[in-house]
């Protein structure tokens, strides 16, 4: 692994950190649970061929929080309009940061 790659996956592990405070990801997992399973694999065991699992979201350098909650706001490709609040999104990033490899 190239010097360059590595401070690319520790600068993304570094950008989880600072919002992982900010929400609860009990609650997170309460709302992925509720409007993710049917698609995403939340429980982080496991991914899909057709979406990711949210370990492999959470262990990918270019998917930071910022990026994820800007995602989640706006309605995008394949998935069904969900309702979720600042405080749902700030629950779900949390929630996710704990999947983190």
């Amino acid at each position: 692994m190239t010097a360059m790659k590595k401070l690319l996956i520790l600068l993304g592990f570094l950008a989880w950190a600072a919002p992982a405070g900010a929400g609860d990801a009990l609650e997170g997992a309460a709302t992925a649970k509720r409007w993710c399973a049917e698609c995403h694999d939340v429980t982080g065991r496991t991914t899909s061929d057709k979406v990711p699992g949210w370990r492999e979201v959470a262990s990918d350098p270019e998917r930071t929080p910022e990026r994820l909650r800007r995602f989640l706001l706006r309605p995008h490709g394949e998935m069904p309009p969900i309702p979720l609040t600042k405080r749902d999104i700030d629950n779900l990033l949390a929630y996710i940061a704990t999947l983190r490899s």
